[in-house]
């Protein structure tokens, strides 16, 4: 069964920088106003080209490029059929 391993995020929203490598099972847990919903924003964006936030760059300056790169393990042919999608730049 195919599963992110690792996530890296720059400069999306509050997150300058951000690299997590993902067991099976993994917990996000911390104070409030600290980039939770916006590290899980940016999957949603990864995968979607889009967000709920207007303002999606790092302390809202475009000239700030945003990268969210997602690998996976255990990936099959038929994964990668459901992982392209033409509003984002997929690399696989």
């Amino acid at each position: 069964m195919m599963r992110i391993s690792r996530i890296v995020i720059d400069n999306y929203r509050s997150i300058q920088k951000a690299e997590v490598n993902l067991d099976k099972f993994s917990i996000f847990v911390g104070q409030n106003n600290h980039g939770k919903t916006n590290f899980f924003e940016a999957i949603e964006w990864f995968f979607n080209k889009k967000s709920s936030k207007r303002d999606e760059h790092f302390n809202r300056d475009e000239r700030n490029q945003i990268s969210v790169e997602i690998f996976f393990e255990s990936v099959m042919e038929t994964d990668i059929k459901k992982l392209k999608n033409e509003g984002n730049q997929t690399k696989i």
